[in-house]
């Protein structure tokens, strides 16, 4: 996820700043670079996630809900998912991400990143992408698109060396 710096320029009205904009290579060069650097500053967010969800073993559970939006479904984060059987047992992940965008920006197929570990264990460096391919448009806005991936049926249980209490860690980028 990416941040604007918090920095504030003051600019006081002097003969250094006047000379600076005043001439002409020195002056286009030095509003450009401000001009840049304001956008930077404040970036307008054109399009984001919003009512995403995790799917364990086809279940949904709330991922990223805006706030006073009730779905009542479980939410993801602290959820025990039970006992399985590393012989035989099964533990499917699935995710569906919800974009908007304004002015019908063009959003890029999103992915839930997932890492499983041994409680008590280092946490694995890298996160696993799980692609999510398109699946509809137009849900809740018209630029609205609903992203899922719902047929891999990928088993978290056979990723699994040993019997234990394992964490599993999701995100979808911002």
């Amino acid at each position: 996820m990416q941040k604007p710096l918090n920095t504030s320029l003051k600019i006081m009205h002097s003969p250094t700043w006047h000379r600076l904009f005043s001439s002409s290579k020195r002056g286009l060069l030095s509003s450009l670079v401000l001009l840049l650097l304001g956008g930077l500053i404040s970036p307008a967010k054109a399009s984001d996630f919003y009512k995403d969800f995790v799917i364990i073993n086809g279940t949904y559970y709330n991922a990223k809900i805006p706030s006073g939006l009730n779905t009542g479904l479980s939410n993801f984060d602290g959820y025990y998912y039970g006992e399985f059987d590393r012989g035989n047992g099964r533990l499917t992940l699935g995710a569906e991400a919800n974009t908007f965008s304004t002015d019908n920006e063009d959003v890029q197929p999103p992915q839930l990143f997932y890492r499983v570990y041994l409680e008590g264990t280092q946490p694995p460096s890298n996160f696993t992408p799980l692609n999510l391919g398109f699946a509809a448009a137009g849900i809740d806005g018209a630029n609205n698109k609903k992203w899922e991936n719902t047929s891999t049926n990928l088993n978290l249980v056979a990723t699994t060396n040993t019997p234990g209490v394992y964490v599993l860690e999701v995100f979808f980028p911002e």
